[in-house]
């Protein structure tokens, strides 16, 4: 088996901690369904308080943006990724931090509110004695609560940390050489005994997510994918412990820095005094959605992506919108696209609980160097919740997941996401959510009456991965995008 160490329990032998930290690394990836959400409808138009809020963001430097990210998380208003780009959650993070305070919520931190931000986090980074350490046998620089997290202890592939109070454990650990992310996430996606419950999973190119339940336990695994191999975290803590606990679980996630360019330890940075306001460049392209190549130059989206952006691009190149049709929910746009997807309806209708793939594109963080982000493509496991004609799903999707395809476990066409609202994330991922589905019948017509004729696919046996299915449909997917703010 792949040499993983995972989570371990305070007060159990330490065989016994390796052989659970073994279990919970191996089976990162078993499915899992919360309670359904309704996606809210698009937005009619631009919301000036979050665009004033916006601008008033971006016009800071990039650390400070992620330094008042890093504060929102620890003022328990935030539970997104510290990357310093802005969004709707970043917005509601702050007029929610304001609020609190008794601030004017606009949405707007002037310098002695972000001064006021920063001491409230500090304060309760303090509490739990937050520092960064570097692990001597993994080599993974991470975020630790040493109030909570007192005693360690090294395993063949990490180190475990561990409270001698109650059963919280952050385990560190470095996988088997051979392994590969969609290996686990194919070969590991079964549910474990009758006590743990997966309750989300998702695969990226270059990372891994689990969340669940095990034994009266929460826990949260990550691993991550680079040149040095994969590497991951996996931590737990009591199921009644609280927020205060989920709050841990995205400040450590936020820090967890895999493959650290030098060893480097100590105590977390202390956000500096707030500079004054500078001139940034203006934020690059963002994702509204993924498109389907259906025939030489033509892609198929959403009718929403193409409302909120009358000027697409894709690969960075404008696209002309031919065709959109509010009925049907979608619209073909004209592109320099080349292969065409079968998006014939697949031959066998899904039935409720049936194991379906959605392959689509999601918002990478924002570069190094602070340029724009990059869509990365990636897949998800999902599960028919209601059959034809309202066909929906439950699956684990990103924000911007309209117009990516949902295929059967055959590699048929089953229909593409309709657009949806970004569900509520935790620690920078999003539980599963039920979103509506366009289905391929309805594509279908709506192509032939643009002209274009749907290619039909042949289906293999049953029972292929997701893994797989994403690497068939890759080279037929592009990402849909809108220019920099200010721009069409």
């Amino acid at each position: 088996m792949t040499a993983l160490a995972a989570q371990a329990g305070a007060g159990r032998p330490r065989r016994t901690v390796a052989r659970g930290a073994l279990a919970c690394a191996m089976l990162v990836l078993a499915g899992g369904v919360a309670g359904a959400q309704i996606p809210a409808a698009a937005p009619t138009g631009p919301n000036p308080k979050l665009e004033a809020s916006r601008k008033a963001f971006e016009a800071l430097p990039e650390t400070e943006r992620k330094s008042i990210q890093d504060a929102l998380v620890w003022a328990g208003t935030y539970n997104g990724v510290t990357d310093g780009s802005f969004g709707k959650r970043t917005y509601d993070a702050i007029t929610t931090f304001e609020t609190r305070a008794k601030l004017t919520a606009d949405g707007i931190l002037a310098p002695q509110e972000r001064a006021h931000l920063a001491h409230a986090a500090t304060r309760a980074r303090e509490a739990v004695v937050f520092r960064l350490v570097t692990d001597p046998v993994s080599g993974i620089r991470i975020g630790l609560p040493t109030r909570v997290l007192d005693k360690s202890s090294q395993a063949r592939s990490g180190t475990v940390y561990a409270s001698s109070r109650d059963r919280t454990a952050l385990a560190l650990f470095v996988a088997d050489p051979a392994a590969t992310l969609p290996e686990l996430f194919d070969k590991l996606g079964v549910d474990g005994p009758p006590t743990r419950r997966v309750s989300y999973k998702v695969l990226r190119p270059d990372f891994l997510v689990v969340t669940g339940t095990d034994s009266g336990r929460r826990f949260f695994t990550r691993i991550a994918k680079g040149e040095a191999g994969l590497r991951g975290f996996t931590f737990t803590y009591p199921d009644d412990a609280g927020a205060a606990f989920d709050k841990l679980t995205i400040a450590i996630t936020n820090s967890f820095d895999p493959f650290p360019a030098r060893p480097s330890g100590g105590t977390a940075p202390t956000p500096a005094a707030p500079p004054a306001p500078v001139a940034q460049t203006p934020a690059g392209p963002r994702l509204v959605g993924t498109g389907l190549i259906v025939a030489p130059g033509r892609v198929l989206t959403t009718a929403a992506a193409a409302a909120e952006c009358p000027a697409p691009l894709i690969g960075r190149a404008r696209a002309q919108i031919l065709r959109s049709s509010a009925e049907s929910g979608l619209a073909l746009l004209e592109a320099g696209a080349a292969k065409a997807a079968p998006v014939a309806p697949a031959s066998r209708e899904p039935a409720a609980g049936d194991s379906l793939a959605v392959a689509g594109f999601a918002e990478a963080p924002a570069a190094a160097s602070g340029g724009p982000s990059v869509p990365t493509l990636g897949v998800a496991s999902a599960t028919v919740a209601t059959e034809q004609p309202a066909l929906r799903i439950i699956a684990p999707l990103q924000a911007q997941a309209g117009g990516s395809p949902v295929v059967d476990r055959r590699g048929q066409l089953v229909g593409i996401v309709a657009a949806a609202a970004a569900p509520r994330r935790i620690a920078g991922v999003v539980p599963q959510t039920s979103y509506a589905v366009v289905p391929a019948a309805t594509i279908a017509a709506f192509l032939t009456a643009a002209g274009v004729a749907p290619a039909a696919a042949e289906a293999t046996a049953d029972g292929l991965t997701a893994g797989t299915i994403a690497a068939a449909w890759a080279p037929a997917l592009v990402a849909v995008e809108c220019g920099p703010t200010g721009s069409p």
